[in-house]
């Protein structure tokens, strides 16, 4: 990490369309880059750049969820009627990947597959150019898990997902290979979902961001390795998420 008298701040808001709000999906499932707006009681996807102020809107994404971004940013993947789709950037009318009901979260990997998280079960995967999901994980009966949530692709081969369990200490963030999924190793014990952000220097360590109490932290990690190193460090104290109700 570096140090605090090199830290700047970058606050940025952002605000839906208008006539509009954010919504996140079913049991607060977080923000994204690309994030949901609803608009006037129906949900779609918009998109944004980040350095200007107008939003344009994809049709055919009505009652649209979860959104995540192909490797490329090219294409936005989403969930809507039970099924998993894909629309790109460009435009055109979204395209069914496959069925998926009750989805919790979605990450797609450089090598073309998308991972899944399904209700009160392990995680799926499937290509991303179509197909039938199959199982990724399996719920540990030993740890005494109950779901696999919010998967996220890591570099060299790796995921990140959240599992909840029976017991408190053994809920927590999980990461593994995507060649041994079922070797998993507990990075955390907390109640939230964490986040992966690469180095700027592009080599294999990144932080793992979460919630700790009110404050959002930060972390090293080798994703090569899959280890923690050194402390967390306070990025935002207190870290609220508001919603925004537009006027």
């Amino acid at each position: 990490m570096p140090d605090e008298s090199d830290e700047r701040v970058l606050s940025l808001q952002i605000n839906p369309p208008e006539g509009s709000e954010f919504t996140y999906g079913t049991q607060g499932t977080g923000i994204s880059l690309s994030p949901v707006a609803m608009d006037h009681g129906k949900a779609a996807l918009w998109v944004r750049p980040l350095d200007g102020a107008t939003a344009r809107v994809f049709a055919g994404t009505e009652d649209a969820g979860l959104p995540f971004w192909s490797p490329d940013s090219k294409s936005i993947g989403f969930f809507a009627q039970g099924k998993l789709q894909r629309v790109y950037l460009t435009g055109g009318s979204p395209q069914t990947i496959s069925d998926f009901v009750h989805a919790r979260g979605g990450s797609w990997s450089a090598d073309g597959r998308i991972l899944l998280g399904g209700w009160n079960s392990g995680l799926f995967q499937v290509a991303a150019s179509g197909g039938q999901p199959s199982p990724l994980t399996t719920l540990n009966a030993s740890r005494g898990e109950i779901f696999h949530y919010w998967p996220q692709i890591l570099p060299g081969g790796h995921f990140l997902y959240f599992a909840r369990s029976s017991k408190r200490e053994k809920t927590g963030i999980y990461a593994a290979s995507l060649a041994k999924p079922h070797e998993a190793v507990q990075l955390l014990a907390t109640e939230t979902n964490a986040l992966y952000a690469p180095a700027p220097n592009g080599t294999r360590k990144g932080y793992l961001l979460w919630l700790r109490g009110g404050t959002l932290v930060a972390q090293e990690i080798d994703t090569a390795t899959l280890e923690l190193s050194g402390v967390p460090h306070p990025l935002a104290d207190p870290c609220q998420i508001r919603r925004q109700q537009a006027a």
